[in-house]
C-alpha cells in the first residue's frame, strides 16, 4: 500500500489519471481526491506540522474528489484550525450520518489505529510503501474518523469521543471502543443540523440577492 501525499496514511490505491497529469488518491484518512504531478512533487519537500495536516485532511473529506493543484498549496496550509466544539460537532453528525438508526453499535478502535502507526513508524518517516497487511480494519475506520473530526492523532481522536462527546451525554461506550449515540445526542444532532441549514439559507440568500 503507497502512502498518501497529504497525510502519510496507507492508502486503498494510487493510480494516475489516463490522461495524465494528476494523481487519483483513495485514502484510509483523507478519502478520494486528486492531486496535480506538479503539486505532488512539490508537496513532497514541504514540512506539514500535524496540525495543518489534520486541517488538511479534514478539508478534503468534508469536500470528496477535491483536486490539489500547485496553486493551492499555500491555501491549503494556512487553514484555519476548527475549534474543538467544531471537531466534535463535525465528528458527531458524521457519525450520525453513516449510523442513522438508533442503537447502532459503532466501532472506533483508537488504540488498535495507534498501534498499527506505531509499528509501521520507519515506513511512515521514510517513502516506503506499507506492507498489505499492516493496517488491521480497525485502524483504517478509525483512520476516517481522524479525518471527519479534524484530529492530529489517535489520542486527539480518543479525547472528543470520551472526553468531549462521551462527557456531554451525547455517546456511550457499551464496550471497549463500541459506542452508541445516545437520545440527547440525536437531539444534539438534529440541532446541529438545523443550525447548519440555517447558515448555508443565509449564505444562499446573501449570494443571490438582487443589487439595488
Amino acid at each position: 500500500m503507497q502512502q498518501c501525499p497529504i497525510c502519510s496514511f496507507p492508502c486503498r490505491s494510487v493510480r494516475l489519471s489516463p490522461g495524465g497529469g494528476r494523481f487519483q488518491i483513495d485514502c484510509f484518512r483523507c478519502g478520494e481526491y486528486a492531486i496535480g504531478t506538479t503539486a505532488n512533487t512539490l508537496i513532497e519537500g514541504k514540512e506539514f506540522t500535524a496540525i495543518q495536516v489534520a486541517n488538511l485532511s479534514g478539508y478534503i473529506r468534508q469536500n470528496p474528489g477535491f483536486v490539489v493543484r500547485q496553486p493551492d498549496l499555500e491555501r491549503l496550509g494556512d487553514l484555519q484550525t476548527p475549534s474543538v466544539d467544531e471537531k466534535a460537532a463535525n465528528l458527531l453528525i458524521g457519525l450520525g450520518n453513516k449510523f442513522p438508526q438508533p442503537g447502532w453499535f459503532i466501532s472506533i478502535d483508537c488504540g488498535r489505529l495507534s498501534t498499527d502507526l506505531s509499528l509501521t513508524e520507519s515506513v511512515r518517516a521514510g517513502d516506503g510503501d506499507y506492507p498489505n497487511d499492516s493496517f488491521t480494519d480497525a485502524a483504517r475506520e478509525a483512520s476516517k474518523w481522524m479525518s471527519i473530526a479534524s484530529a492530529g492523532s489517535p489520542d486527539q481522536l480518543r479525547y472528543l469521543l470520551k472526553d468531549f462527546l462521551e462527557a456531554q451525554g451525547f455517546l456511550v461506550e457499551k464496550r471497549a471502543a463500541i459506542f452508541v449515540i445516545t437520545p440527547q445526542g440525536w437531539q444534539h444532532i438534529a440541532d446541529l443540523r438545523r443550525t447548519q441549514s440555517k447558515s448555508t439559507k443565509a449564505f444562499i440568500a446573501n449570494v443571490v440577492r438582487p443589487r439595488a
